[in-house]
């Protein structure tokens, strides 16, 4: 706590003891000073401040900002009782009121370091990025010395999937403040991003022999260790995550819908279950559990309840605009009256000549990751897994080249700019292999990235040579896969069995569009031939890419790499065909998604 000089002669001394103890963490006794001193004069603004902090740091947030604006009634004009404000409104989730209280803090003391961090931290909760580092970078030329400054910009771009920038501010901050736990904490995120797993793992570990009952040091550690197929040691660290916080919701949520259904306690589902009437849960977290317990019911056969939590779970989500069915169709309207077997047929020269590409695309949820593990386990092969770099170069050429947008600035691309954007992509994709004998080793690296099918028109100017397979699933299972997966990267359609429905058929209509017009062969893989026919269908996979046979390619649940899809456990398994016409257990739910899918419905429901 924080006061003016004039206000300081009239702080009870005892608030100087509750101070010492919340440093502490010490909630209890703290608590139990600010109740006799209740009883005293209840409507002290510094007690109700320091009850404020109580209740912030017990989450009951709600309770926090009331005692917060009590306290600025009475005293408007102390700075730190506007930052304190401003957190609890932040942890609650309502980020544009908590940027008002740090600018409001700001005014009263302009370079007030935590009111400025807290501006950063709301700008970027708001997804305004520029603004947000701009201001990150403000506080740390006002206050070099500080380390929360470097820290909460590398988390920023840790967050924006620039880990390479990240790394070197969160290690600034580490620097500043030897055992920085929390800087410490992120710097493992960062470095599991950035393709550095053995440091990360023995960063997590460094931490848990530090903080063992940290939940979630446990449950990121887990994450990490599922996406390299060490399952059951990951569950183990999911059950002390629970342990130690038996609130930590994306805990609960990051176990299998088997070891849920097996392992979770009636206490435990119905404190979960009470969780829905706390006022302090974010919205994220309330549409997680909902998640959560239809991952539960599910494992539990009880098809009805586990919808009935999908569908709450999905309604909630807000974290990404809604899908406008207008602009998609518009969208694949555009790409198909541009990208025509003319524009191709002038455009023979382009492009980088490089065979060693493998794009694997299609809907979400449709096999992607279990193609690309039976591509990766080939010795020649690298699975570089879900690359954003054509997405990327997209964006590049729309800004460099003179024009109207994308695709019809492609109009004024030349043969030597093809061939140096394809070879850029080259650049990066070996550059992905870190090992020299590895990467001399290598003949084809995959980009599982399933959106890519949107901008094939692109791949085949810049990589003529590319290996396009097309991984196609069952209508009904596959948006049904999408509509019960709490993306981590929300997807907008994935949300509504209505938009689940339109962006299929506008993917079927762009997939026949790129079948009749592009110049390079497309294979198409259906999820349901794998399962019942792997051999056949793995060996007709490594010879359409132009490599020979390798056994290895039947095992590839036994392959060595990292997996940070949702399809992580799935790929982990021996082939299995419990997922094929799974949609069948919801389907009396499923009639929005019926309708909507058109003539790519099944037949038997339409009819």
């Amino acid at each position: 706590m924080q006061a003016t000089s004039s206000q300081a002669s009239i702080i009870d001394p005892r608030l100087n003891h509750v101070t010492q103890l919340l440093a502490a963490e010490k909630l209890d006794a703290a608590e139990a000073i600010c109740e006799t001193l209740s009883q005293e004069n209840a409507e002290d603004p510094f007690l109700l401040h320091a009850q404020g902090l109580i209740d912030y740091m017990r989450k009951r947030y709600d309770r926090a900002i009331q005692l917060f604006q009590r306290s600025i009634a009475k005293i408007p004009n102390n700075p730190n009782f506007y930052g304190n404000l401003g957190e609890a409104l932040r942890r609650k989730g309502e980020p544009l009121r908590a940027l008002r209280a740090f600018q409001d803090a700001l005014l009263l003391e302009p370079k007030f370091a935590k009111a400025h961090l807290g501006l950063g931290n709301s700008l970027a909760d708001l997804k305004r990025y520029p603004e947000a580092r701009t201001r990150f970078q403000f506080l740390i030329e006002l206050h070099p010395q500080l380390p929360a400054g470097y820290h909460y910009l590398g988390v920023m771009l840790t967050a924006l999937e620039r880990p390479k920038e990240a790394i070197p501010l969160i290690r600034k901050a580490i620097a500043l403040k030897p055992g920085y736990s929390e800087a410490r904490f992120s710097l493992a995120d960062a470095l599991e991003q950035a393709g550095q797993t053995e440091d990360a793992l023995a960063l997590y570990q460094e931490l848990l022999t530090e903080n063992p009952t940290d939940s979630s040091i446990h449950n990121n550690y887990a994450n990490l260790l599922r996406s390299l197929g060490r399952s059951k040691e990951a569950e183990s660290h999911l059950r002390e995550a629970v342990k130690h916080d038996p609130n930590s919701i994306s805990a609960y949520y990051n176990r299998t819908s088997k070891e849920l259904a097996q392992e979770l306690s009636p206490e435990q589902l119905q404190h979960l279950e009470n969780r829905f009437a706390d006022p302090n849960l974010r919205k994220e977290d309330r549409s997680n559990l909902h998640f959560t317990l239809a991952k539960y019911y599910e494992g539990h056969k009880d098809y009805d309840q586990a919808f009935s939590h999908y569908q709450t779970g999905n309604d909630i989500d807000r974290r990404k605009e809604p899908y406008i069915t207008e602009h998609q169709a518009k969208l694949t309207e555009i790409f198909k009256n541009f990208f025509t077997r003319d524009f191709f047929a002038s455009r023979t020269h382009f492009g980088c000549e490089s065979q060693m590409p493998v794009f694997i695309f299609g809907m979400p949820r449709s096999g992607t990751t279990l193609v690309e593990q039976i591509l990766s386990s080939h010795p020649r092969v690298y699975g570089a897994g879900e690359l954003k770099y054509i997405s990327q170069t997209m964006q590049l050429v729309a800004q460099q080249l003179s024009g109207k947008g994308y695709p019809v600035c492609l109009n004024n691309l030349d043969p030597v700019q093809a061939c140096i954007l394809g070879e850029g992509h080259m650049d990066k994709l070996r550059g992905l292999v870190k090992d020299p004998a590895e990467r001399a080793n290598t003949l084809r690296i995959t980009d599982k990235m399933p959106g890519n099918f949107i901008n094939l028109g692109l791949v085949a100017l810049l990589l003529p040579k590319a290996k396009l397979i097309h991984c196609r699933r069952d209508p009904m299972d596959s948006c049904l896969s999408c509509y019960t997966q709490h993306f981590t990267q929300v997807i907008a359609y994935s949300r509504r069995l209505e938009d689940l429905g339109h962006y299929y058929q506008c993917y079927e209509e762009l997939m026949a569009h790129w079948h009749q017009v592009l110049p390079l062969p497309i294979l198409d893989v259906q999820y349901e031939e794998i399962v019942q026919a792997p051999e056949t269908m793995s060996r007709r996979i490594i010879e359409f890419v132009g490599l020979d046979w390798h056994d290895d390619c039947l095992n590839f649940h036994q392959t060595q790499r990292q997996v940070k899809t949702a399809s992580v456990e799935q790929v982990r398994q021996p082939i299995y065909t419990s997922s094929v016409g799974k949609w069948r257990r919801y389907e009396k739910h499923l009639a929005p998604l019926i309708k909507a899918l058109g003539s790519y419905a099944p037949a038997l429901v339409s009819a």
